[in-house]
């Protein structure tokens, strides 16, 4: 992808190096020199008009660097007073120039959609009381610089901007676009792919048939008629039964908590290949669950689903092989690991030698 180089945001700053005595110097490049034409044009039209005829270039840059054109964005007071007729003249053109350019309202480059009539000084329909820091002329002083930077920014931006007509003009369509008013579309549905679609259809239709032939009326007035006489408000309830149905119930909490726990410590077996032992297991049960389920008789038969089961426990047989030389690496007690594992990998050896029994 080619992309063409904007222009450059940074503002040029001329940075002298001192010399002996109080003499400066100042190091043009070429880039430094392009710089400064894009954001003085009076610089270019005085290099324009002066060089060489009545300047060389080497002379104009010197009196550039001494005359109030350079030095009025810097506030240098050494050279306030300092004057020069060419470039004096530049500074007063360039001045009037900035000042017309505020003053000019360009409504081509004007954004369709904004409003500037809330942006305003003064606008009591939205709410807008009356902002002295925009009344113009109340600095004075930093206030050319201000149109200069904008002018700048305008310039860099103006750059920047690629955009040919019709482009812009399909951008505003798209501002102007109201969301709410747009025909919604629906968004794409995952249908449910039923295999036997006659059997599950026969099991709605059997199941509507049953409850048809239910007489929920009776029902009611049976389920009525049995708490009709009785009375809540007279059972008593003894407080040392609940207390020990609750304690009961507690210590089989503690029960089960204590069986479901393994210690690494007692079992003699590392703490991360006890974890890849049980996430073996549990990942092997749910494979083996899918496998079984995939080639049962009541199910049609689903070869490439049991084939995904198959290879899907070849990996966990490899994990649990890696968890043993794991474990023997560390000179742990290998044959607790081997009697933890015994089930899973006996259960995955049947499913293996039924797999090869179907396709052989």
């Amino acid at each position: 992808m080619n992309q063409k180089r904007g222009q450059s945001s940074a503002w040029v700053n001329l940075k002298p190096t001192q010399q002996e005595g109080t003499d400066l110097q100042y190091t043009l490049t070429p880039e430094i020199i392009h710089g400064i034409f894009l954001q003085y044009p009076a610089v270019k039209r005085a290099y324009d008009d002066t060089v060489p005829d009545q300047l060389s270039e080497e002379d104009f840059w010197r009196r550039y660097f001494a005359s109030k054109l350079f030095h009025r964005v810097r506030r240098s007071r050494s050279t306030a007073d300092h004057q020069d007729d060419i470039f004096d003249k530049y500074l007063e053109e360039d001045e009037i120039a900035i000042a017309n350019s505020s003053k000019r309202i360009r409504t081509d480059d004007l954004p369709t959609v904004l409003n500037l009539d809330a942006t305003s000084e003064d606008h009591p329909e939205t709410g807008n009381k009356p902002n002295f820091t925009m009344i113009p002329g109340s600095s004075a002083q930093p206030l050319s610089l201000i149109r200069r930077f904008n002018l700048f920014s305008e310039q860099i931006l103006k750059n920047t901007d690629s955009r040919d007509h019709v482009q812009r003009k399909q951008d505003i369509e798209n501002e102007i676009l109201l969301p709410d008013l747009q025909e919604s579309h629906d968004s794409n549905v995952l249908y449910l792919d039923i295999e036997n679609q006659s059997r599950y259809f026969e099991n709605i239709g059997e199941h509507d048939q049953a409850n048809s032939d239910v007489d929920y009326s009776s029902i009611l007035s049976r389920f009525k008629s049995s708490y009709e006489m009785a009375e809540l408000e007279s059972v008593e309830i003894d407080p040392s039964v609940g207390l020990e149905i609750s304690q009961e119930l507690n210590r089989d909490i503690v029960h089960k908590r204590q069986a479901h726990s393994f210690d690494s410590k007692q079992l003699n077996i590392p703490h991360s290949v006890l974890r890849e032992i049980s996430s073996c297991h549990i990942s092997a049960k749910e494979l083996l669950r899918h496998f079984w389920a995939s080639i049962s008789q009541e199910a049609n038969t689903n070869e490439k689903k049991a084939q995904r089961m198959i290879e899907a426990l070849k990996k966990i047989n490899e994990r649990m092989k890696s968890a043993m030389i794991a474990a023997e690496a560390e000179s742990f007690d290998l044959k607790k690991v081997e009697i933890m594992m015994k089930p899973t990998i006996l259960a995955i050896s049947n499913a293996f030698k039924m797999h090869a029994t179907r396709n052989s």
